[in-house]
């Protein structure tokens, strides 16, 4: 009976430090979501006071760039043999006459994908195949992390 009112104590202490832990990781999370909302009332209140710097900025406000820059986008595909080719040509069609780069991640061993990508790009002078160099990935973020290194190459 003693082994048992020990393992007893032994887990309800075990318990007690685990809510503390919990409580403490809640804790934190409310505090982040009070400074956030904190954040906004602050903003909030300066706006109904007139405060310039705290009014909102709407896009048709802001000033046309006095250099406008290109700009990239970052397409990931695997097994898209199917649909890729419509895809980049709507693309390509919809993006005319603007600035761009479109890069275009595939894995080394999607033939059909690469050929379909290939056949777009030699049409497109602003279209790039990016073959990832491991072909390796498990997660979307994965596909076009290694865009990047491509886009230097234009």
């Amino acid at each position: 009976m003693p082994e048992t009112e020990a393992f007893l104590r032994f887990v309800e202490l075990a318990f007690r430090e685990l809510a503390l832990f919990a409580a403490f990781g809640f804790l934190l999370g409310a505090a982040d979501t009070l400074a956030v909302d904190l954040l906004w009332l602050r903003r909030a209140v300066r706006r109904s006071f007139g405060r310039r710097d705290a009014a909102r900025t709407m896009v048709q406000d802001t000033p046309p760039p006095a250099k406008p820059g290109c700009h990239a986008v970052f397409v990931p595909a695997w097994d898209e043999a199917n649909v890729i080719r419509a895809m980049l040509e709507n693309t390509v069609r919809r993006f005319a006459g603007q600035d761009y780069r479109l890069f275009v991640g595939c894995y080394p061993n999607d033939r059909e994908t690469i050929a379909e990508i290939e056949s777009v790009a030699a049409r497109a002078a602003n279209m790039r195949a990016v073959i990832c160099p491991n072909g390796i990935m498990y997660q979307p973020h994965q596909a076009v992390s290694p865009l990047y290194p491509g886009t230097r190459l234009m």
